[in-house]
């Protein structure tokens, strides 16, 4: 309610939140967010939630590699290369990223933290990093840049690398988004579960990051539930 001193009404912590992701959107290349829930209870009103891919099975990855960093931080290529066949039976968590993206660096540790602590309960955290901006299809992406990002943020599980956005699309980009670092929760079948628009979320953070750490506490109950 306004007062009558004619001071500006104080904004709610998500709105704050949400005014920091904006400020940073230049850096990452993306328009500003408009608020979303990013839950599982997100309703074909908001689409840009990502709701209307519940219950639906995406296709298969269409990559254009794999690395991964061993024990020393070295880059590998794991084998065989993951596909969503020989993951059915564990409940995976995709998350959507690029290394130019502060949003991404602000949420990582969270999903460095949530594999290693799901990791005996048959949970696969994987990080698909697409170029920002789109790249030609002639082109092709600094993989050591992407390893030595990856090496400074800690990630320690394995990284898909979707050089010209061919599973981006596929999986997410299939109507208008504001962001691209959307985190797509399956379940043991290979159903999409939980949605997160992105760009940001996790379990700590700025004291007016109030919604980021609900929708990294959504994230966790979510995987609970699969489990």
């Amino acid at each position: 309610m306004a007062g009558g001193s004619g001071a500006p009404p104080r904004r709610s912590a998500r709105a704050r939140c949400i005014a920091w992701a904006c400020w940073l959107g230049a850096a990452c290349g993306i328009a500003p967010e408009r608020p979303t829930t990013g839950r599982a209870s997100a309703t074909p009103s908001e689409p840009e939630a990502g709701a209307e891919l519940l219950g639906h099975t995406p296709p298969e990855f269409a990559l254009d590699g794999w690395l991964q960093l061993d024990a020393q931080g070295e880059a590998f290529t794991p084998t065989p290369a993951p596909t969503l066949a020989s993951l059915r039976g564990h409940v995976v968590v995709v998350r959507f990223w690029t290394d130019t993206c502060p949003y991404c660096r602000a949420s990582m540790p969270g999903f460095v933290a949530l594999a290693q602590r799901f990791r005996d309960d048959g949970v696969v955290v994987i990080g698909i990093h697409h170029p920002k901006p789109a790249i030609a299809d002639d082109a092709v992406v600094d993989r050591t840049r992407v390893a030595e990002t990856a090496r400074a943020w800690g990630i320690e599980f394995p990284i898909a690398l979707d050089e010209h956005w061919h599973t981006l699309r596929g999986w997410w980009l299939t109507r208008p988004r504001d962001a691209t670092s959307a985190t797509i929760v399956l379940d043991r079948e290979g159903v999409v579960r939980w949605v997160h628009p992105g760009p940001e979320l996790h379990p700590d953070g700025p004291r007016d990051h109030v919604q980021c750490r609900r929708d990294y506490d959504a994230l966790v109950r979510a995987v609970q539930a699969l489990l």
